[in-house]
C-alpha cells in the first residue's frame, strides 16, 4: 500500500513514528511517505520525508501546521493515512469526507494531558481538554482503524477497530560497544526527555545538592528545556554544579552517553497523564542494561518491581530522590544485577518486535488480507 504518516508536532525523526512504524511498514514492502515539520524534502531509509516550513509559536503552530499538513496530504494520494497528533483530527475527519482510509495514531491520553499543560491559562485547560474528548470520541467512530501507545488509551476507544502497538525499544538499535564504568573517579546518572517542571527536573536538581558529602556523582541531563525562565531557574540552583547538560542528541550519541552512566532516572510527576503511561526512557534506560530509579506509580511499580530492574521513590521529594541516588551509587554489584535484569526483560518481554507484528497484521487488515 501507498501509506502516508502525517504529524504536525513530532520531529521528522520521531522515535515511534519514524524510527518504529514507518521504517517497519517500508521494510515489510509498503511504500511510506512522511509529512512532517522540516525545511525541505528528503529521502531517509527510502521513505520519503515531504517538509513544511515550521512556525515556532506554540499557539500559532495549531492553528497553522494542520491546514500545511491537510495540503500537502491531499497531494499524496495515498492508499491509508496514518496521523499522530489530536490537532489533525480535523484533517482525518476531512480525509475521510475524500473517502480516505484514515488511522488515528494515539501516543498518549490527550485530555489529561491538556489538563495539566502549565502554558495553558487555568481556565481554557478544562474547555480545551473536553473539546479533544469529544473530537476524539467522534474520530474513534469516524476513523477506520485507532492504534493506541497503552492499553489504557485504548480504553474509550471501540475495541473491534483498535489496535494496542506500545513504544517498547528496538533490541540492540541503543546497544554500544563501549564498557561500562570506565571513567574512574566519577560516578555519573541520566536523565533523557523534556525538561520541564511537571517532568521532576527541580527536585531532581535539589537532590544532587543532598547527596552525601565527598560523593562525586555527576547528572547527565540530556534534552531541551521547555523555556528560557525555567532554563535560567535551573542554572541557578546550587546543584546546577553537579550537571553535564546536553541538548537533545541523535540515537547514537544518546547511547553513547547512557553507556557513560550507572543509573536511569525517570522521576515524572504525579500528573494525570503520567500514571498509564509506558515512557520510552524507562524500556531505553533497561535496553541499555541500566537500573532505573523511577516515580513511584502503581504501573511503573509492576514493571520495575516485577522485573527486578531498579528502585521506586517519591519524585516530588528530593530527599528520598538523593536516598535513592545514594543507594545505587554505594551498590555497585546490586545495581548491575538490576540493569541486567532489565535488559532480559527487554529482549523477553519489552521489545518493538512483538509490536512491529502487531502493526503489519492491523494493516493486513486495512488492506482486505
Amino acid at each position: 500500500m501507498n501509506i502516508c504518516h502525517l504529524t504536525s508536532v513530532h520531529s521528522p525523526s520521531d522515535t515511534r513514528i519514524f524510527l518504529k512504524e514507518c521504517r517497519s511498514l517500508q521494510k515489510n514492502g509498503h511504500h511510506v511517505t512522511l509529512v512532517a515539520p522540516q525545511i525541505g524534502d528528503t529521502v531517509v531509509d527510502d521513505i520519503h520525508v515531504i517538509g513544511f516550513s515550521p512556525v515556532a509559536n506554540r499557539f500559532l503552530r495549531m492553528l497553522v501546521h494542520p491546514w500545511k499538513v491537510w495540503g500537502l496530504a491531499v497531494i499524496q494520494k495515498a492508499d491509508v493515512y496514518h496521523f499522530h497528533d489530536p490537532e489533525l483530527i480535523p484533517v482525518g475527519l476531512f480525509l475521510k469526507m475524500l473517502s480516505k482510509p484514515v488511522i488515528y495514531d494515539v501516543h498518549e491520553s490527550s485530555a489529561a494531558d491538556i489538563s495539566s499543560k502549565s502554558y495553558l491559562p487555568f481556565l481554557i485547560r478544562r474547555p480545551a481538554a473536553l473539546l479533544v474528548w469529544l473530537f476524539e470520541r467522534i474520530g474513534g467512530y469516524v476513523f477506520d482503524g485507532i492504534i493506541a501507545a497503552t492499553p489504557f488509551i485504548a480504553e474509550p476507544f471501540p475495541k473491534s477497530k483498535t489496535e494496542i502497538v506500545q513504544n517498547f525499544p528496538i533490541i540492540g538499535e541503543l546497544t554500544d560497544t563501549i564498557e561500562r564504568f570506565d571513567y574512574p573517579g566519577e560516578d555519573r546518572i541520566i536523565y533523557m526527555g523534556s525538561l520541564s517542571d511537571i517532568r521532576g527536573i527541580v527536585e531532581l536538581i535539589e537532590a544532587l545538592e543532598l547527596l552525601p558529602h565527598g560523593c562525586h556523582t555527576k547528572l547527565v541531563l540530556v534534552g531541551r528545556f521547555s523555556d528560557t525562565i525555567f532554563e535560567r531557574k535551573l542554572k541557578a540552583m546550587p546543584g546546577w554544579g553537579r550537571v553535564e547538560y546536553h541538548t537533545w542528541q541523535e540515537r547514537k550519541k544518546l547511547s553513547r552517553l547512557m553507556y557513560r552512566c550507572r543509573l536511569g532516572l525517570i522521576l515524572l510527576h504525579p500528573a494525570p497523564n503520567h500514571y498509564n503511561a509506558y515512557p520510552n526512557k524507562l524500556f531505553e534506560y533497561m535496553s541499555c542494561g541500566l537500573p532505573v530509579l523511577a516515580s513511584d506509580f502503581p504501573l511503573w511499580r509492576r514493571i520495575v518491581i516485577g522485573c527486578g530492574c531498579g528502585r521506586l521513590v517519591d519524585p516530588t521529594d528530593p530527599q528520598k530522590i538523593a536516598e535513592g541516588i545514594t543507594w545505587f551509587i554505594c551498590h555497585p554489584r546490586e545495581s548491575l544485577a538490576m540493569g541486567k535484569a532489565g535488559q532480559k526483560a527487554i529482549q523477553e518481554k519489552y521489545h518493538w518486535g512483538i509490536e512491529e507484528a502487531k502493526l503489519i497484521s492491523f494493516y493486513r487488515k486495512m488492506d482486505g488480507q
